[in-house]
């Protein structure tokens, strides 16, 4: 609460990967029902690492870090893509 979305991915990246980001633009948003009364709303952003290497540091919430082509998230039905 009280927190923009631009600053929750950059306090996330850093909680959950170890490094520190500048998002440049959102490119994808989705909503996801957990069934539980829960909804939640996920913003995608285009990023530049300023440091770091990302590697899991949460257990039970970041379990591998890869890096994937573009054309693969786009492929994704459950999430709206900005051109």
């Amino acid at each position: 609460e009280g927190e923009n979305a631009r600053n929750c991915a950059i306090r996330e990246a850093k909680e959950e990967l170890g490094i520190e980001i500048k998002p440049l633009k959102i490119v994808g948003i989705s909503e996801v029902d957990y069934h539980n009364g829960n909804v939640w709303v996920f913003i995608y952003y285009s990023a530049e690492i300023i440091s770091g290497t990302p590697k899991p540091l949460e257990d039970g919430k970041t379990l591998e870090v890869d890096y994937v082509d573009i054309k693969q998230l786009n492929a994704s039905d459950s999430i709206v893509w900005f051109g």
